[in-house]
């Protein structure tokens, strides 16, 4: 296509990222405001949107690297700069918070804090925090233990110059299946083994469609559009349970704003810049947004919606903040130190 910034796709980050924001807004309210609050728990599924758009993003991005000598080191490069400094410095504020302030902080354990899971989390390696949970030590991190599983995928057809979608379709695929048979016992293997992963999967097939000129009509685009949303949106007990995942839907969504984006006109920079931020909102929010119930609970304010609406809007200013004067200042610093570049200027990731 044309347009190879893909605006729509950059869109759905933020919508995605929202979704997510929501969602653990309202759990933040029913841990620290208003026992009983109900969980809008539909917006965890924002996680899928996120994985579908990185694995389009990466064959977008750096499909050319397949024929160019050392391209898995360059894609490693690529995707370690630009996920690992914010990771590392959310992780950061989270241990010194959990260290400093421990009595504030819902759902610790001690297991979080062993020298092993706090290292552990740091190299994006699963390790088991509690006797039912398998997360690293900011809790989100989670969905990039899976993506840099998905990178390493990826690096590994780059280097031994296999074809990506056979790899890649191969092992992903294997790894729903075998989530049927999930072993409780080894935290790592029961980590991945998560038929979500399938989502990166799906991405790569819409990114090649696209790639090879693939054309949908608007009026069938939209309409799959419309209905991917519709299906991501619905409660997560009723429905069929084909959609209760959310990687279908995400599939539609991403399928359908990927081949609408030649009518997309012009967006609004503030779209555009909460869309970069995107992951820094992703990141930080579960150090921000838990405190907006807490100042509502210390001023008697007992109003839960509002409490969820400052939550969104509070972390959606200081995230932006954080991007404008920390990750956009060392992205630019860390992309002029790489000689190759992705053959696209979408970056992203989930």
């Amino acid at each position: 296509m044309k347009n190879s910034k893909f605006q729509g796709l950059q869109v759905l980050r933020v919508f995605a990222a929202v979704l997510v924001l929501v969602t653990h807004s309202t759990l933040y309210v029913s841990e620290r405001l208003a026992p009983g609050f109900p969980l809008w728990s539909q917006g965890a599924r924002g996680v899928d949107v996120f994985f579908v758009i990185s694995g389009f993003v990466m064959v977008c991005c750096y499909a050319r690297l397949s024929d160019a000598p050392g391209g898995w080191r360059v894609f490693m490069s690529h995707r370690i700069r630009r996920i690992v400094p914010m990771y590392w410095l959310a992780t950061t504020l989270k241990l010194a918070v959990l260290v400093a302030t421990p009595g504030l902080v819902v759902h610790v354990q001690k297991s979080h804090l062993r020298l092993s899971s706090v290292l552990f989390s740091y190299l994006f390696i699963p390790t088991r925090t509690m006797p039912d949970k398998i997360e690293p030590l900011l809790g989100v991190g989670w969905t990039l233990n899976l993506e840099m599983f998905f990178y390493l995928l990826f690096a590994c057809a780059l280097l031994l110059r296999i074809d990506v979608f056979k790899f890649v379709g191969v092992v992903l695929s294997l790894v729903a299946i075998a989530s049927l048979w999930r072993e409780p016992y080894w935290p790592a293997i029961s980590f991945y083994l998560n038929v979500r992963i399938l989502g990166f999967f799906f991405g790569m097939l819409i990114a090649k469609a696209v790639i090879s000129g693939v054309k949908l009509r608007p009026r069938f685009a939209l309409p799959l559009l419309l209905a991917g949303a519709t299906a991501l949106l619905w409660p997560s007990h009723t429905g069929p349970h084909v959609f209760q995942v959310g990687i279908p839907a995400a599939a539609m969504i991403v399928l359908g704003a990927a081949f609408l984006e030649p009518y997309f006109v012009k967006l609004p920079k503030w779209l555009l810049f909460l869309a970069d931020a995107s992951y820094v909102t992703y990141l930080f929010h579960p150090l921000i947004a838990p405190a907006v119930p807490v100042i509502f609970a210390l001023s008697h304010l007992a109003n839960p919606r509002l409490s969820v609406l400052c939550s969104v809007c509070s972390c959606l200013l200081i995230t932006s903040l954080i991007y404008r004067f920390v990750d956009a200042p060392i992205s630019k610093r860390l992309r002029g130190a790489s000689r190759i570049k992705p053959s696209s200027p979408m970056v992203l990731v989930s």
